[in-house]
């Protein structure tokens, strides 16, 4: 409904034909799920993840507010079908407009199949968040996986929340330092006015998540490609870039202290695991955590732009890098736990990391099952043995009905 009203307003400002409705009503829905945008045989597949993370924001919280009571694994398939199917329906629906719409106007349908990836990836990561660490621990406990790789992937969140603040932080540095090359940017535009300043404005909010992905992709160590050109800490190669804020904060040069910054996503990787007395199970969850959300950010950040070819974190070395910088550090923080308790020495107010599984597995058996209500960090109690009866998992938390069937059945 946002982006029927959004192209219909769209319409009426440029005073194009109502004809043109269904046309940008499909584009603004394949934008959204960062489909590749076709106009005039030239296609756009780098399209800003802003709007995406608007639709992520939205189908998660609903997400979580239809299985935020009692649920049975068969509502959770469900939900998971409905979170998939009707996008990829719309999408389907879409691609015809635009198809039909090419027999009039300068747009294209894009590459179906790439249109339909696109979309079940932005809603299967809404429903993963959606569902919360909580229920996917009973998930876990059900089906007797690990309970603690769901909390290093919780870790591997918290890293990538830290190392998004810090390429936040570099991009405001540079953006200071580079004050010229902004004013040159501006230069570039024969009329500099108001309308070009909002119309730059916006494009770069839209972009802004694109532009921290890339930044973070560099703060791990890998590059960003933009066309011909190549970005990293260690050497910068330029081509004539499309004037805008956000490539203006690009330096023509790489400075001989920027690999120094590997020391803030060092700091960012052991933040993450500070407090967490991480087992080596939680480690390998926090790094195959983070390497699949830098895969999922580089993928759906990056695409084709034009005759630029593509834009983008290189694909693979992003994720590789945060998987053994999350994995790394992790390991570090193991070996001086054990260092630490084999030498005697507790950190202040912290159990010894040999005595963590079985405080953990105390408090599981002694805490009551709970509900799914939003992100509860306190992990659900271990499945019991068969013959107990029971899992604590049954009929509380993923089998649970409401017309208070007897428990055998």
């Amino acid at each position: 409904m946002l982006i029927v009203i959004a192209a219909f307003v769209s319409v009426m400002v440029a005073a194009a034909p109502l004809a043109a409705l269904p046309a940008t009503i499909a584009d603004m829905w394949m934008v959204s799920h960062l489909a590749p945008v076709v106009y005039d045989d030239v296609t756009v597949g780098m399209l800003p993840l802003l709007p995406a993370i608007g639709v992520v924001a939205a189908v998660a919280s609903r997400v979580r507010s239809v299985l935020r009571s009692k649920v049975s694994v068969l509502d959770i398939g469900v939900a998971l079908g409905c979170t998939l199917a009707v996008p990829a329906i719309l999408t389907v629906v879409a691609w015809l407009m635009l198809w039909d719409a090419a027999k009039v106007y300068d747009v294209g349908p894009p590459p179906i199949l790439q249109a339909l990836a696109t979309t079940i990836v932005v809603h299967l990561v809404a429903f993963v968040l959606g569902l919360g660490p909580r229920l996917w621990k009973a998930l876990f406990k059900r089906y007797r996986l690990p309970v603690p790789l769901v909390d290093g992937v919780s870790d591997a969140f918290a890293f990538a929340r830290y190392l998004a603040l810090a390429a936040l932080v570099v991009m405001l540095l540079l953006a200071v330092f580079g004050l010229d090359r902004q004013r040159d940017m501006l230069a570039s535009f024969p009329d500099s006015g108001g309308a070009t300043l909002a119309a730059l404005v916006v494009l770069s909010i839209l972009y802004l998540p694109n532009a921290l992905v890339g930044m973070a992709s560099v703060l791990l160590g890998a590059d960003v490609a933009f066309g011909g050109a190549q970005v990293s800490l260690f050497s910068i190669h330029l081509v004539p870039l499309p004037p805008t804020p956000l490539t203006a904060l690009i330096p023509g040069s790489a400075n001989p202290y920027a690999p120094a910054l590997l020391l803030v996503t060092a700091t960012a990787a052991a933040y993450a695991w500070v407090k967490a007395k991480p087992s080596l199970m939680q480690i390998l969850g926090g790094a195959l955590g983070a390497g699949v959300i830098m895969l999922v950010l580089a993928v759906l950040s990056g695409g084709t732009l034009g005759w630029y070819g593509y834009v983008g974190p290189t694909w693979w070395l992003a994720p590789l890098l945060a998987a053994v910088w999350v994995g790394g550090s992790g390991l570090a923080t193991y070996a001086a736990l054990l260092f630490a308790q084999r030498r005697g020495v507790q950190g202040p107010g912290e159990e010894p990391v040999a005595e963590e599984t079985a405080a953990e597995e105390a408090d599981a058996e002694t805490a009551e099952p709970a509900e799914v209500e939003g992100d509860v960090d306190t992990p659900p109690s271990e499945p019991e043995p068969a013959a107990s009866g029971s899992t604590r998992f049954d009929k509380s938390q993923l089998e649970a009905d409401s017309d208070g069937d007897d428990p055998e059945d």
